[in-house]
């Protein structure tokens, strides 16, 4: 649960901010939803069914997008910051895709499970960020991995990211 996902945006009224719930089941996400009461949006994603956005289900856009003509979101830039391989691999793909657009947070995991952006760029993210999002994603037909293009981990021991987990 992270019931509010990012509290920034909260705090100085940007009303982007969403809420996200999880379940899993043995470890992997089984459940998510990614409600935005602001707009009265919410996302609906459980393992082998398709991802709803307000009752109606919703699709990614084309998976099989060229980088160069995909809109991306990221939180923020300085998010990859963390080390100077996570900055190469941010900037290399920000500078070949079409766009780079800044602070929807995880309201922007919705807009590209309903097909308004191609994908999401975000680096240090934790379970609570990341665990509602897997099966929102995946039940509308996208693909989350971390930057190896490996599934997401969800041992509790371990933060998403692998680069500030310490494996």
């Amino acid at each position: 649960l992270d019931p509010i996902d990012v509290t920034k945006s909260f705090i100085t009224g940007k009303p982007l901010f969403v809420t996200l719930i999880a379940l899993t089941c043995e470890g992997k996400p089984c459940i998510g939803v990614i409600d935005q009461p602001v707009i009265g949006e919410r996302w609906v994603g459980a393992s082998g069914h398709p991802t709803t956005c307000n009752g109606e289900q919703v699709r990614c856009d084309d998976v099989e997008v060229k980088l160069s003509d995909a809109y991306v979101f990221a939180t923020t830039p300085k998010m990859f910051d963390g080390s100077p391989e996570t900055r190469r691999r941010f900037d290399a793909m920000s500078s070949a895709c079409r766009e780079v657009l800044y602070g929807c947070d995880g309201f922007a995991y919705g807009l590209v499970a309903s097909g308004h952006a191609d994908a999401v760029c975000e680096a240090d993210l934790g379970v609570y960020d990341a665990a509602a999002l897997v099966p929102v994603l995946e039940g509308a037909g996208g693909v989350i991995t971390d930057w190896q293009g490996e599934s997401l981990r969800f041992d509790p021991s371990i933060l998403v990211n692998p680069e500030t987990s310490g494996d």
